[in-house]
């Protein structure tokens, strides 16, 4: 390889680097939507009152596999994240993760009290918890 050649791959991938900061920076601006897989987990066993080993657990117990849907679903409709990177941070596959998903879409839509309390929960900690994170920010900032 030519320096002409690994000069313009280096400027490409400066570009490209450049490029992806500026998607970041615009994807700051969401809500709920930069909050990281985790702090959704941390949000749900919060909530449901479980270890994250249980819910993590490969046991099929209800109130796991709601804990779990409810992971999956906050990931896939909130955080547009793929089924399979939601899967690898709660130990199933992507069907699994899809399952979960249409799941509590169903009970949403069903309006079933547990789940439906269980899911605001959850979306009002994260909403909390990202807007004392803005807060914060801004009185770092001044």
């Amino acid at each position: 390889m030519s320096t002409l050649q690994v000069e313009r791959l280096r400027k490409k991938v400066e570009l490209l680097l450049k490029e992806n900061n500026m998607l970041r920076n615009e994807i700051s601006g969401r809500k709920v939507s930069e909050l990281p897989i985790e702090k959704v987990i941390d949000a749900v066993c919060s909530v449901m009152r479980l270890t994250r080993a249980e819910v993590l657990s490969p046991i099929r117990k209800s109130e796991y596999a709601i804990a779990r849907f409810i992971i999956s679903n906050i990931g896939a409709r909130k955080l547009h994240m793929d089924s399979a990177s939601i899967g690898r941070h709660i130990n199933r596959d992507g069907s699994s993760v899809r399952h979960g998903t249409y799941e509590i879409d169903n009970r949403l839509a069903l309006n079933m009290n547990p789940e439906t309390r269980i899911y605001k929960e959850v979306l009002d900690v994260l909403f909390k918890e990202r807007q004392a994170d803005i807060e914060h920010d801004r009185r770092s900032s001044v």
